[in-house]
Parts: structure tokens; sequence; C-alpha cells
């Protein structure tokens, strides 16, 4: 009872077949992996642009800041406020003090003691 199993056989027409469905998937395939590097390669691209638009910006900024500094009145604010500087015919007044009110440093008012402590503390010192 042993019983043998027939070998497969194709006919021409499905052998025919058979082949053009494997490169048909084969080609599908290769299809999708070069879309994916296609939109790899566009992300990429946005990426680059991005960074160009950015470069661009500071270039222009960098550009309007150098035409700035080479006017006479930037490097007379500059000598003015971080080197104190003034004109020869002008008259600098410098306001002291951590406030805008304040002027100054604030003092403390002494305290009235009677006439041997003063004596005592300026010929002993402090005690």
């Amino acid at each position: 009872m042993s019983s043998k199993t027939p070998p497969i056989s194709f006919t021409p027409k499905q052998l025919v077949l058979l082949v053009g469905l494997a490169w048909v998937v084969a080609l599908g395939f290769s299809y999708t992996s070069r879309v994916i590097a296609h939109r790899d390669l566009k992300a990429q691209e946005a990426q680059w642009q991005a960074e160009v638009e950015l470069e661009r910006q500071r270039l222009q900024e960098n550009q309007r800041l150098l035409e700035e500094v080479k006017t006479d009145r930037y490097v007379i604010k500059r000598a003015r406020v971080d080197l104190g500087w003034t004109f020869p015919d002008e008259v600098a007044i410098r306001v002291v003090g951590d406030q805008a009110g304040q002027v100054g440093a604030p003092t403390a008012t002494p305290t009235p003691q009677p006439g041997w402590q003063g004596w005592w503390r300026r010929l002993i010192g402090r005690q």
C-alpha cells in the first residue's frame, strides 16, 4: 500500500505565468524601495532648504549690522555707552546708584552719644 505522489508537472503556459508573476513581485519590491529612498531624499532636501534659508536670514542680519557698525553714529554710541567717553566740549555727569530714584549711597545718620563715649571711642577705639 504504498502510494507514490506524482511529480509536479507544469505546462509551458503555467511556467510562463509563474515566471511572470515572480518578475512582477521582484519589480514591486524594487519600486517600493526606490519610493522609500526618494521620500527620504525629499525629506533631506527640505531640511537642507530650511537650513539654507536660515543661513540666508543670518547673512542679511549680519550685513545689516555691518552697515550699521560702519556709521559714525554707532561708533559714538559705543564710545559713550561702553567706554564712558564724551566729546571735548561736553560735561560728563555720572549718576551713581542702584535704582533710578536713588542717587549716591545711602548714609546712616549717627546716633548722638554722650561726650565721654565719643572721646573714649576716638582715643581707645571700638569696644
